[in-house]
Order: structure tokens, then sequence, then C-alpha cells
């Protein structure tokens, strides 16, 4: 008799409960609109706290009542939107409601896909459950700014005139040691170690050669390369610590070539016959279009290496990157195409390939975040 008295009792106080609850709600419900508005967040927190007890002791049907009605009428913000999750999930599996479980959990990750969970405070299924999604950056924005040193690298020499040395270098054509760029990339990642990444850039090279006959005669020439670079490439990551995280990549690249302009400067000595006076002959720089003389299309292959720092959605890395050419930026069946630039100035191109050298840092930013149970 006397359970049956302390049993009405506890199902009278939740009738006054939830008498209570209903007419705070439906105090806030704007009847002209047919909207529902908000609850303060006084009384939202004495739900929560009240949600809490009865969970506590074992009510979970009537906590998870509650939490319904708090995330159906309550303005959350962020935290308190994960607190009602965590609390609804823990009545799900205490109510063996499975997939309301998995749902919730869904939810908790979507609010918050940098949560963290904190085993000591949940159930053993609880945290089963949450360490079954796997959470990742799916699409990523970045944006780089490299210090880049290029080579050029003769594969081939070819020689019209006996008397010159083709075998010349190509020396980049700048005053200091590197060019500073800066461009942006995309990166799609399909698990928590892999991406694939495309970058889209415009860039511009330039070398010289000098090339000399005797001790009377020299030519100088200079070419600039106009570039529109595609690079694609995989990356591997590899966590070190919470916040740190290191990568390498390996990939190729597109160099389409859509301008080329040479440009030579021709200095010989001439001697009178009958004085023997020595002259400096120094004719106008002459341009050329040799596009024409180039492959548009060349490849090349990347490595790169990184390490960084995250924070939530954003990324900032040091990297060094290597491109190696793959293909002769010259076109071998077009090197005799221009006839002033051959017998004129006894100039020939060699078979060349561009290599780069970069450091730099990316910085990025984290669009979407990829939410999915494992089986």
């Amino acid at each position: 008799m006397q359970t049956m008295k302390l049993n009405f009792r506890k199902f009278l106080f939740l009738i006054f409960l939830f008498a209570e609850i209903n007419n705070l709600f439906s105090q806030k419900i704007n009847i002209g609109s047919q909207s529902v508005g908000a609850v303060s967040q006084s009384d939202c927190d004495k739900i929560m706290e009240e949600a809490q007890n009865l969970f506590n002791t074992g009510m979970y049907f009537d906590s998870e009542k509650l939490l319904f009605e708090i995330k159906n009428n309550c303005h959350l913000n962020k935290l308190r939107r994960q607190d009602v999750y965590e609390l609804l999930i823990k009545n799900e599996l205490e109510l063996d409601k499975v997939m309301q479980a998995d749902s919730m959990a869904y939810k908790l990750l979507r609010n918050n896909p940098h949560y963290e969970l904190k085993t000591e405070n949940n159930s053993e299924d609880f945290n089963r459950l949450i360490n079954k999604f796997d959470v990742h950056p799916q699409w990523t924005m970045g944006a780089r700014n490299s210090a880049l040193s290029p080579s050029f690298k003769i594969k081939k020499t070819y020689s019209a005139i006996n008397e010159i040395d083709y075998n010349q270098a190509y020396n980049p054509n700048y005053n200091v040691l590197f060019i500073t760029e800066y461009y942006g990339w995309l990166e799609y990642q399909w698990n928590k170690h892999f991406s694939i990444n495309l970058e889209f850039e415009f860039n511009g090279f330039s070398y010289y050669r000098q090339l000399t006959r005797g001790d009377w005669w020299t030519l100088t020439y200079s070419e600039h390369m106009n570039f529109l670079e595609l690079p694609v490439y995989v990356k591997y990551y590899v966590p070190l610590s919470k916040n740190f995280i290191s990568y390498a990549a390996l990939g190729g690249g597109l160099l389409r070539m859509y301008q080329a302009v040479g440009y030579t400067q021709l200095s010989y000595r001439t001697e009178d016959i009958y004085t023997g006076v020595q002259y400096i002959n120094t004719p106008d720089p002459k341009y050329f279009d040799v596009l024409p003389m180039r492959n548009k299309n060349s490849f090349e292959a990347i490595g790169e290496i990184a390490v960084g720092y995250k924070l939530r959605n954003l990324k900032i890395f040091l990297y060094y990157r290597y491109f190696k050419g793959l293909t002769s930026l010259t076109n071998s069946a077009h090197r005799f195409d221009n006839p002033e630039l051959l017998n004129t100035y006894s100039y020939i191109d060699n078979s060349i390939i561009l290599n780069k050298y970069e450091l730099g840092a990316t910085i990025s930013y984290v669009l979407k975040t990829s939410i999915k149970k494992s089986k």
C-alpha cells in the first residue's frame, strides 16, 4: 500500500510537471502568425536540468520527451544543442531505439564536426556509437604563397655551326634566387588519410643563353614563356598529435604554354682592312614570336612534403615541393622553322626541360565535412 501511494504521488508530480511545461510552451505560440516563439534561456535551462534529472533516475521516456520539447522550441547555440543531442542519444540507447540513436549521433556530429568524445563521462554503448562515425574534411579550399626557383636542363644538344658551343647553359633570367607566387587550390578528401587536389595558376619563366664564336662574336638569346599550369596530385595525411598534422603528396601537372617571345642581342667585331682599326657592332635587338617552335603542352611530375597546424576548420602548412619536367619545352620537329634565327644569328634550340623547387606556406578552410557511419 505504501508503494502504491509513492507511485501515485510520483504520477501526480509528473502530470503537474508536464502541464506546467506545456503551458510554458503554449504561451509562446503566436496564433496570428502560426509560429512558435522562443522560450527564454532561463526556462530552457530549467527544463534541460529537469531532463537530466529524469535521465539520472531512469525515467528515459520522460527525459526524451522534454528534450524534444527543448529542441523544437528553444533557440539553442551550438554548445547547448550539443548537450541536448548527447542526452537524447543516451536516452535512445537506454530505450533500445538504435535507429533514433544513430540519427541523433549524426546530428550531434553535424552540429559540431570537431566534437571531442570524453569517454569517461559516457557509457560504453555511447562511446562505441560515436566512434563508429568517420568524420573528416571533404571539400577544402586553400591558397599558397610560395617562393619558387626554376632551372632549365638540357636533354639533347643540337648544333648549327661547328665554331659555336651550343651546350651553353639555359640560365634563369632573374636577379633574385626565388620568384614569389600566389595561387589557389581545391581539395576533395575521401577518407581521413587520402585526398585529391587540383590547382589552377598562371605563371611565366625566362632564361638567357650566351653563345660565342672565338673572341669576336657574341650572341645573347633571351626568352620569356607564359604558362597555364594545372597540377593534380594525391595527398596522404599523417596525424602527429591533436592539432599537428603532416602530409606527403605525389602527382603530375600539365604546362600549357600560350606565349613565347625570343629576344636576340648580337655583338661582333669588324676591322678596317686599310687602317686595321677594329669596331664593335651591336645591331638593334630583334624580337621573335617563337611559340610555333615550342611544345604547347608539356608535362611534369610533382612531389611534396609538409607539416602544419589545424584548428577546427582552419589549416596552415609549411611545405617543400619539387616539379620534375618530363617532356621538352622545345619542339624538335620545328627547331628550323625560323630561318632568320638560324641564318642571321646562328641560333638553334636544344631540347630542354623545366624543373622547379618551391618553398612556401598554405592556408586553407574546410568548406564541407563528411560524416558517415561505418558498417
